[in-house]
This record gives structure tokens, C-alpha cells and sequence, in this order.
């Protein structure tokens, strides 16, 4: 009744705080559906792409074995030695084909279920797993039994499906006696694809259905109450990580705010690839120019590429620059020290702008 209450209490989804540290210990979304398709994958591959060659190089390696081995004598170690090393030659090249293939489709699987953790507190011993009565409670948990329903309806839509593609192959099975044994090898590999290809599909269904189930399942066991939001909240108010965090997320804001501000600029002063410095005025707007973006650097020479692409006026004087940077703020009018020279600037901008008929 008490674990129910606490479900009931979390009504917040997880913070990112929360869902990083989970998966720092290793507690992620695992879907053992998911694995059991890859497997099944992974033998539907090795079947198409390995077994031929498999076969064709069994037969060719262990044929002297069973037709002539009196030519091949192993009277002392190195004779047995050499004939090992014959047969892990004939056949090791197409094996470790179905070796790397199995692995690949492995790590597919890893990747499949996820961000990809390798999580060191997993492998250390836990002793309360030990307690058989604490075992005995997980045994008979939701969870459990909500995976023991899904085992039992995935073995039957397995069966079922398979009984429907077998039932039809029975049928004509007893045709298949009078036929050459390569013809029937060659239908037994069909068939084995057909089946491997029937039991894929099945599997790859459950696996996607399994995959979002365990995903929600995941994100329901970590949500919080509101009180354990607010203790976070507060922790994290002290975390350096988490204050540069914000001061990267308040900067980049206003950063964007003031390149949109750029266009809207009547001059841009530089100096000229290290400061620049957008200056919007409008008569009777405002009672002095007003500083819209300034930036140092890259950000310059990036205020300067839209200020170009934008049609607003680029006036390169670095005494100036250098002047108002420090003491101008964004959205903020200029210092009164600098009226005259700003006011020359802006006069000269407004001149060349109704000459050429625009601004």
C-alpha cells in the first residue's frame, strides 16, 4: 500500500539531473526483447551469408578424414598438432566471418536499447540480492508479473506463428522421401530461411512494442515528487557545473536577441575585425542613440556579417570602437561623452543614405 502511495506522490517527470545519474549507475531501459530479435538476426544472417560456406568447406577439410585417413598419420603430438591446425585453417576463416557478425549485431543491440553506458557500480556484489526474502517480494512484484504475461503471450504468438507456417510443410513432407539428398539439403535451407525470416518479423514486432513499453516503464520509476524536485532544485542552486551551465544558457539567449536586434541597427562602428558595436537611432525614438549588439572577435566580425547582409551601414573607425565598447551596454543609450562623435557618425550614415534613396 506504501509503495503505491509513493507512486502516486511522484506526479513530476524526472529532471535531467535525476535521469544522468541513473544512467551513470547504470539503470537504463534494457529490453531483453530487443536482444532475443538480434539473436534471432544474427542466426537468420549466419544462415544466409556463413552456413554455404561452411558446408561447402566442412565437406572439403573433413573429407579425407573419413576417405582416406590412413594417409594422414598421427603418431606423435606434432602429427595431431598439424592435423588441427588443418582443419581450424579449412573452416576458421568462414567461422570468425559468423564470429564478427554476431558481434556486430551484439553491439547493435547495445545501441538499440540507448545511450550506451558502461556502468562499474552494476558489477559490484550486492548482498540484499541474497535475501530470499526480499527475492521472494521481487519475485512477486508488478513488474514480474507483468513480464511473466508478456513471456507467456510471446511464446504463444511464437508458437502460433510458427505452427501455421510448419502445418503446410508437414503436408508434403512424406514427397520429400523419394528426392536426391542434395535437393532435399536445398529445401531444408529454404525452409530453415523461410522459418528464420517468420520467427524475425514475430520477434522484431515484439521487440519495437517491448523497446517503447520498457522506455515508459523506465521514465515511470524515475519520476519525483514535488518535494524531491525542490530539494534538487536547491542542491543544484550550489553545483558550479549547474551555475556555468545557466551562464552559457543566459549568454547564448542574449546573444541571440541582440544578432536579431542587428538589422534594426543604424550603424555598426569597428574597429574593424576586434570590436564592433550597433547603434540604432531614430529621431524622436529615442532621445539618444542606443546600443542594439556589440561584440569582441568572432562575434564582431559575425555583428558585421549581418549587419552587411542586412543593408545597415558598416563605419570602420577603431578609435571609437575601442571607445564605446566598455562602456556601453546593450539596450542601453550611449554615454553623453560620446554624443558629438557618435552624432557625426550617425549624420554621415543618414547622408549617404538619402543620397543612394534609402534609409
Amino acid at each position: 500500500m506504501s509503495e503505491e502511495t509513493d507512486r502516486e506522490d511522484r506526479t513530476e517527470d524526472p529532471s535531467e539531473r535525476r535521469l544522468s545519474d541513473a544512467l551513470e549507475k547504470g539503470n537504463v531501459a534494457h529490453s531483453r526483447e530487443v536482444s532475443n530479435f538480434m539473436a534471432v538476426m544474427t542466426i537468420l544472417v549466419c544462415t544466409i551469408m556463413v552456413m554455404p560456406s561452411v558446408a561447402g568447406k566442412f565437406v572439403a577439410t573433413f573429407l579425407p578424414f573419413v576417405e582416406t585417413p590412413e594417409d594422414i598419420p598421427i603418431r606423435k603430438a606434432p602429427d595431431a598438432f598439424k592435423a588441427v591446425s588443418y582443419a581450424v585453417t579449412g573452416i576458421g576463416g568462414v567461422l570468425l566471418v559468423g564470429v564478427v557478425i554476431a558481434m556486430v549485431l551484439a553491439i547493435a543491440s547495445a545501441f538499440a536499447q540507448g545511450k550506451f553506458v558502461v556502468a562499474t557500480q552494476r558489477m559490484m556484489p550486492d548482498f540484499n540480492r541474497i535475501n530470499p526474502m526480499k527475492g521472494l517480494g521481487r519475485l512477486m512484484s508488478k513488474g514480474n508479473l507483468v513480464e511473466f504475461a508478456k513471456g507467456v503471450l510471446k511464446v504463444g504468438a511464437v508458437i502460433a506463428f510458427t505452427g501455421t507456417f510448419l502445418v503446410p510443410v508437414f503436408e508434403t513432407a512424406e514427397s520429400m522421401v523419394d528426392l536426391a539428398p542434395e535437393t532435399v539439403l536445398a529445401k531444408a535451407s529454404t525452409l530453415t530461411v523461410r522459418l528464420l525470416i517468420t520467427l524475425a518479423v514475430v520477434t522484431g514486432l515484439i521487440a519495437v512494442f517491448d523497446r517503447f513499453w520498457k522506455q515508459k516503464e523506465w521514465l515511470g520509476n524515475l519520476r519525483m515528487t514535488k518535494q524531491e524536485l525542490k530539494d534538487e532544485m536547491k542542491g543544484s542552486d550550489g553545483d558550479p557545473h549547474m551555475k556555468q551551465r545557466r551562464q552559457e544558457i543566459a549568454r547564448s539567449r542574449t546573444r541571440r536577441r541582440m544578432m536579431s536586434e542587428v538589422p534594426n541597427a543604424t550603424v555598426v562602428v569597428m574597429n574593424p575585425t576586434h570590436y564592433a558595436v550597433a547603434l540604432r537611432y531614430v529621431h524622436g525614438e529615442t532621445p539618444a542613440p542606443v546600443c542594439v549588439a556589440k561584440g569582441i572577435d568572432a562575434l564582431a566580425l559575425k555583428i558585421r556579417g549581418v549587419a552587411e547582409k542586412s543593408g545597415v551601414q558598416v563605419v570602420e573607425d577603431p578609435p571609437l570602437a575601442r571607445a564605446l565598447y566598455p562602456k556601453v551596454e546593450v539596450g542601453k543609450p550611449i554615454p553623453e561623452d560620446h554624443y558629438e562623435t557618435v552624432a557625426a557618425v550617425i549624420s554621415f550614415v543618414m547622408g549617404v543614405a538619402q543620397r543612394q534613396g534609402g534609409r
